[in-house]
Formats: C-alpha cells, sequence, structure tokens
C-alpha cells in the first residue's frame, strides 16, 4: 500500500506592521483583521484531524496557530522563519530601492546575494527545503499536519515540492489567512489546494 502524508499550509493572518516595509524577522502581532483571518481558517480545518502543527517562532504564526488549533501546542521551527533581510528589516521598500547597488545586488545578480546584512535566497530555500523534509519525517503515514508560517516559506516549500526551480516560488501568491494544502504520495507531491 501506498504511503501518505498530508501538510497543511496556512500563512499566518495580517500584521499589524507598517504598510510597505520588509519585516521578515521584526516580530509583529496580529492585527485585528489578522486575527479574524485566524480564526475562519480555524473552522475550515475543525473537521480535519491533524497530527501536529508546525510554526516559526513569530508572533505572529505562534498566534495564528494557536487560534486555529488551540488543543495542539505548535512545534517550534527556526527553519520556517521568514527571510532575513538585514539592514533593510522595518524599512520601506521604496527606500531599499534607492540603494541601487545593494538593490540590484540582491535582485539582479544571482541568489547567492543577499539584503545588506541579510539572508540570500539560497540560503532561504535550502533552509526551507529542510523545514518541509523534517516536517514529511515527522508525519505518520496516513497522517496530517499544519504548517503555519510566513509567505515566503510557504511559496518556496511548495515551489520546490513541485520542481518549479529556483524562481518558482514567485509564480506563487500567498494571501494573509489563506489555506493551502500538499500531499504526498510515496513522496511524490499533488497540490491539492492553493491560497483558498
Amino acid at each position: 500500500m501506498a504511503e501518505h502524508k498530508t501538510l497543511w499550509l496556512l500563512r499566518h493572518g495580517e500584521v499589524q506592521a507598517p504598510p510597505g516595509v520588509y519585516y521578515g524577522r521584526r516580530d509583529y502581532v496580529l492585527s485585528p483583521r489578522g486575527v479574524e483571518q485566524a480564526r475562519r481558517a480555524g473552522e475550515r480545518l475543525k473537521q480535519i484531524p491533524l497530527d501536529k502543527v508546525f510554526c516559526p517562532p513569530l508572533r505572529r504564526c505562534l498566534q495564528t496557530a494557536r487560534l486555529v488549533r488551540p488543543e495542539l501546542p505548535p512545534t517550534a521551527m527556526e527553519e520556517l522563519n521568514d527571510l532575513d533581510f538585514g539592514l533593510w528589516e522595518e524599512m520601506p521598500i521604496e527606500k531599499a530601492m534607492e540603494d541601487k547597488d545593494a538593490w540590484e545586488n540582491w535582485t539582479q545578480r544571482g541568489e547567492d546575494n543577499a539584503p545588506p546584512g541579510g539572508e540570500s535566497l539560497r540560503d532561504f530555500q535550502n533552509r526551507c527545503a529542510e523545514a518541509l523534509v523534517r516536517m514529511l519525517d515527522e508525519i505518520r503515514d496516513g497522517g496530517a499536519a499544519l504548517a503555519v508560517a510566513p509567505s515566503g516559506c510557504l511559496r518556496s516549500m511548495t515551489a520546490q515540492a513541485l520542481g518549479l526551480g529556483s524562481g518558482g516560488a514567485g509564480l506563487l501568491a500567498c494571501s494573509p489567512g489563506a489555506l493551502s494544502c500538499l500531499e504526498f504520495l510515496d513522496g511524490a507531491p499533488l497540490l491539492s489546494r492553493w491560497n483558498g
């Protein structure tokens, strides 16, 4: 019989952050709308048996996870953290773009470059791939788990699972509070739901 594992993916709800800034590692809490998004996701997942909930140690993700499944203490995973934007954390994107050399270095000169003092896209993608492997290792055959994480991490894991290449994450939208589902049959991925 084929092994079947299900990994539900949930982007944390909307946060109380200034608009138009990078906030990868900044620890914002959910906005009132974000709390409602998390509660709605919890209602949608209410009848789905989950063995585990994974999330990074970011308040926005922990808060979302606890609202979705209060009876399941989340397993904190550093690998699910958002991209580290370094010196650009909490900086308006337009201001970051003013440093043309740094901006072009990060956006146009390859995956090994990073925002000043931050994390490269390659390192981020490798970390997300490790998170996916670790979570799948912890899901029993026939079981299901939920990963609550930032958009970038969910998009990167999904793109890598589907073999979309290093630029594949950029093809996927992931709204606050959006619910997605990756299923694995003998390790082969199936995206059965996205950004719902």
